[in-house]
């Protein structure tokens, strides 16, 4: 089985969730090259790393946290996400060590540019779909179902999706089920 950790990389740190709900430190600060070998010593062979601070600026932010990681880890598989609104920030993750890119919805606004992307530079380019019950968002007020979908982006060449079943704040239902109907049907 491969597990895949996931990290969130903010201001060149990890930013981990506070685990005593401390409401003046909601966040523990890691350093990024201490805690990726320590999973890599638990037998991490890939790693997911989110930058969130890429997400909220315009540019990829945390490039030379990844570049240090890639130098000291040669063999680990890093997949980045965060923020890649354009075909330039996919090649900059590339070109800094990245393994995988995963795009999301500000550069699936175009998917001319994100299905080219995945045949330049395919495998490496991973489909991020946020979907609600199997619905995901293409625009400000259009939807489209999940399966379809990923079989469009299939048929155009992208060969990975990473799927993510969203649901409101607040609301307690199982993501499972419609998460598990679209792998089954894809």
């Amino acid at each position: 089985m491969l597990l895949i950790p996931g990290l969130e990389l903010r201001n060149g740190v990890i930013a981990y969730p506070n685990p005593k709900h401390d409401e003046k430190d909601p966040l523990i600060y890691l350093d990024p090259r201490e805690t990726v070998q320590r999973f890599v010593d638990a037998g991490a062979t890939r790693i997911h790393l989110i930058d969130a601070d890429g997400a909220t600026h315009t540019e990829p932010y945390n490039t030379g946290v990844v570049e240090s990681l890639r130098k000291l880890f040669p063999q680990l598989q890093i997949e980045v996400t965060g923020g890649i609104r354009k075909r330039e920030h996919a090649e900059m993750w590339l070109d800094v060590g990245a393994t995988y890119v995963i795009v999301g919805w500000k550069m699936l606004r175009n998917p001319e540019t994100t299905v080219e992307s995945c045949a330049e530079y395919p495998h490496r380019i991973i489909v991020s779909l946020e979907g609600n019950n199997g619905r995901v968002q293409t625009s400000a007020d259009q939807f489209s179902d999940a399966i379809e979908l990923a079989h469009r982006y299939s048929e155009e060449g992208v060969n990975q999706i990473f799927y993510t079943e969203l649901h409101a704040a607040g609301e307690r239902t199982d993501p499972l089920p419609a998460a598990a109907v679209v792998a089954k049907q894809t």
